[in-house]
């Protein structure tokens, strides 16, 4: 008789979004989870291929809400645009000081 094939709940799948938008190896979520790596990116596909892009987005969104409130948010609004260019492959702007300075 075939052993009955293992389904992921949905807290474990919620766990591997999570972990892997935060840029954790998929060995050390595989230990988390208790599965071996083939079984994680058989199971948790999706989460695997989307999970960086959400947390990106959010704190893209994040970014957009900070720059368009008007109070002082510039430590809150570095580390954003340092998330952003470590995790998500933007290029930073490059500065209005150092192109006025070059006149």
């Amino acid at each position: 008789m075939a052993r009955p094939q293992w389904k992921p709940s949905s807290e474990q799948r919620a766990t591997v979004k999570a972990m892997t938008a935060c840029g954790i190896r998929q060995r050390e979520i595989c230990a988390v989870i208790g599965v071996s790596v083939p079984t994680l990116e058989k199971k948790f596909r999706t989460e695997i291929d989307t999970g960086l892009a959400m947390a990106n987005g959010k704190v893209a969104e994040s970014i957009f809400k900070l720059a368009t409130k008007g109070h002082p948010t510039h430590v809150r609004y570095q580390a954003a645009a340092f998330w952003l260019v470590e995790r998500g492959g933007r290029r930073p702007a490059p500065s209005r000081s150092s192109s006025r300075s070059r006149r």
